[in-house]
């Protein structure tokens, strides 16, 4: 069996991958994230408990969904070397 018997099945994973990043918006989800470390890093944040607690859990989801992304795409980044490896 050659790499390339495979190489479809491959480029169709990396277009679902494509695909993926943009349903799970990605990039705009790492956006926020950078606003709400911004937000949560401002002393006056923390006068209003209730806010700063709502604040504190959107960042907490919006985290493990880019933790859960960069392992799939760790995951993805190592089957391409391993193909390159084996071509």
């Amino acid at each position: 069996i050659m790499v390339g018997d495979y190489q479809q099945s491959i480029d169709l994973i990396r277009e679902k991958l494509d695909n993926a990043e943009v349903i799970f918006e990605v990039p705009d989800r790492e956006k926020r994230l950078k606003e709400l470390e911004a937000i949560l890093a401002d002393p006056d944040t923390w006068k209003d408990p209730a806010k700063t607690r709502e604040l504190q859990s959107e960042r907490s989801r919006i985290d493990a969904i880019l933790v859960n992304w960069s392992k799939v795409w760790s995951l993805w980044e190592d089957l391409e070397a391993l193909v390159d490896l084996a071509k």
